[in-house]
């Protein structure tokens, strides 16, 4: 049912145009992008990850966004490092909390 979600298809691509075109009009050069229920889903051109205490959160998988191969690489490194890594519901709050916030994709490559 989600699978246009999972692969990187030309019809994701439009609305994170949009979301640049916003974003950037209101002088910011990236932005959170929510789901349909305001929990945060990715940025606008990647996806994103928070840490906080030591441990490492990223919005779960729901079919909303590309949870795509560098991801799945980043979670798969960290926890091989022993990091607790956290796939989970994240919010506003949840990332204004975080300690460090960082994005991964290939968007620009």
């Amino acid at each position: 049912a989600d699978a246009v979600c999972n692969a990187k298809a030309g019809c994701l691509y439009p609305n994170n145009g949009r979301m640049l075109v916003e974003t950037r009009a209101r002088g910011f050069s990236n932005a959170l992008v929510t789901d349909a229920m305001g929990n945060v889903a990715e940025s606008a051109t990647a996806n994103i990850f928070m840490a906080r205490d030591g441990e490492l959160f990223t919005p779960i998988a729901n079919g909303t966004f590309l949870s795509g191969i560098t991801r799945a690489r980043h979670i798969a490194n960290f926890r091989a490092d022993g990091v607790k890594v956290h796939e989970a519901v994240l919010t506003y709050a949840d990332f204004e909390a975080a300690d460090e916030v960082f994005l991964s994709g290939n968007l620009n490559k």
